[in-house]
Order: structure tokens, then sequence, then C-alpha cells
């Protein structure tokens, strides 16, 4: 990838040499501008608590809080100039947030993932990590997949292990993979299925990163999409954050190589794959009647170099 002019947060902007279609006029040298939009609207969001609402002078909640300084966090994390003092007031807001959520997995698992990503763990976040561990047996994966990415982050590691274990138990295998959570979307955010498996295959990676299940979950993930997209913008994100993380994992993302379709023996189409073109070296392909024959047809795909291929057909 070569750098892009822009800056963000006076980090260099990488952007792919070659880009698709969608991308021009709407991709990266408009991020500051919408980043910079999006701070100034939650500085004008947060309570005096500290916390946020679902809308602007609404009473602060827990979750939407969570929610908020997760991407403030990642945020952060990829070099972007965030105010300090209204993120530390989130943070002592989630604090105390913490320490009354004592009947609600779910939500104490995701304000000490939070917490933690936010650099925030400490007592609190271990008393409630504990409470959630208490409860494994009653948890839904969405909540058991935090709870190992969190106890592992905070050096808990026999007991990341343990609900590892018991995560991969309740796996649902499907003909084109591995998902987690039998609803597709239930009466809250955590029974969201693609979150749930999005969550399940950095749980994998971050504990037992070469176990098939998180390749499985990442064929899933990738072939569950409703064509550019997951269900929402909340799932899409999540999804394309655990699939980089496995592409990043597998080296997929320094890949090179090639691919060759053929149809009855004969070369139909073929593909080249390096870091520049993993954006758009791919697409469909329709294959001519011509090439067909009365009863069976043979469709092979070869490749060759590094890194994995993902097909339909």
């Amino acid at each position: 990838n070569q750098p892009d002019s822009e800056k963000l947060g006076g980090v260099p902007v990488f952007a792919p040499p070659q880009v698709p279609p969608w991308w021009t006029g709407r991709g990266l040298p408009a991020l500051d501008e919408v980043i910079d939009q999006s701070q100034a609207r939650l500085a004008k969001m947060q309570t005096a608590s500290g916390g946020y609402g679902w809308f602007p002078g609404m009473e602060a909640d827990a979750y939407i809080t969570a929610y908020v300084m997760d991407a403030l966090a990642q945020a952060r994390g990829a070099g972007v100039a965030v105010d300090a003092r209204p993120f530390q007031r989130a943070l002592d807001y989630l604090q105390g947030a913490l320490r009354e959520t004592t009947d609600n997995a779910p939500l104490a698992a995701y304000i000490s993932w939070v917490l933690i990503e936010s650099g925030a763990g400490g007592a609190t976040v271990d008393a409630a990590l504990a409470r959630v561990f208490d409860k494994r047996s009653k948890l839904n994966d969405y909540t058991r997949a935090l709870l190992i990415l969190s106890l592992a982050e905070r050096g808990q590691n026999e007991r990341a292990q343990v609900v590892w274990r018991n995560l991969q138990d309740r796996r649902i295998e499907t003909e084109t993979g591995v998902h987690w959570c039998e609803r597709g979307w239930g009466s809250d955010w955590s029974w969201d299925q693609v979150e749930t498996t999005a969550f399940a295959l950095r749980a994998a990676l971050r504990v037992e990163p070469d176990n098939p299940l998180a390749d499985k979950a990442a064929r899933w993930l990738a072939e569950n999409r409703q064509g550019t997209r997951w269900t929402s913008t909340k799932d899409t994100a999540l999804a394309i954050d655990a699939l980089v993380r496995y592409a990043d994992a597998r080296g997929e993302l320094a890949a090179n190589g090639s691919a060759t379709l053929l149809v009855n023996g004969h070369e139909v189409h073929g593909w080249e794959f390096t870091p520049a073109t993993l954006l758009t070296a791919g697409g469909s392909v329709v294959v001519d009647a011509d090439r067909l024959t009365i009863g069976t047809n043979t469709v092979e795909i070869r490749r060759s170099g590094a890194g994995a291929l993902y097909w339909t057909a």
C-alpha cells in the first residue's frame, strides 16, 4: 500500500493503490472531516454524569456509553486525537455503572471489555469478570466470547481457556463453516448471530489462533453477507473487524499468488493476487454455455503461491 497525501490524527493514512469505483469521492480523503464532525456531535451528547444517552438530551445509558467508548478507544488506538477530558469522564461513568451491574451478565461483560480496551482495567473490572465467570453455565455465546477476550487480556488465561472450551462445545456446524448463536437476531444486541460469531472468531484468535474453528468461523462470516454488507452497519463493522484480524493473523494481507478457473479441463479465467490488488482482484465469472456439455461437467480451481483463496459457486 502507498501512503495517501491526507493525514489522520497526525498519522499517515494508507489507501490502496487500486480501489473499487464506490470508494471514489467518499473514501479516506473525507475521513478527517467525518471524524471531527462525529466527535463534535458526541461532545454535545455527553451528559453531566459523563455518560451518553440514546439521543441528545436523554439520560445516560450504560450500554450506549460503552458503545461510544468502544469506538473512541479504537479511534485512539488508530492514531486519532481524542479529547482526554470527556474520554476520562465517560470511563469514570462506566466504572460506576459496572459496579452497579450485578445481574446483567451481557452488559457487565461488554462494559468490562470496553474498559480494558480503553486502558482502564482494574479491580472493578476484575470483580465484574469474576461475577460473570461464576455464571458461565448460563451465559449466551456473545457474553462468553467477550469474557474470553477480557480474561485473556487481564492475564487470567486458565479461566479464559475454561470458557473457550465451553464456547467450542456450543458451536453450530454448517456446510459453509461454523457460527454461534442459534437465533439470527434476538430481543437485544447480545443475540446477534453475526456479532456473536465475529467476537467468537476474535476469541479464537486470542487464545488458540491455530484452531480450525477460526478458519471455519471466518468462512461462515464471509459467506453470510447480504451483498456488500451483513444485517446492519453495526454487525457489518464488527464482522469486518474480525475478518481483518483473521486475515492479518493468517498472513493473508501480504499474500502473493494466482488462481485459475477451468471448466471441463479448459481455462476460463485467471487471477493474480498481490497486496496491492487484494480489494479488486476478485469478482464473479459467468461460464458461457458453449463451455458446457450434456451430462456431467467438471469445474476446477487451481491455486498457487501464498495465502488463502475464497470462492463460491
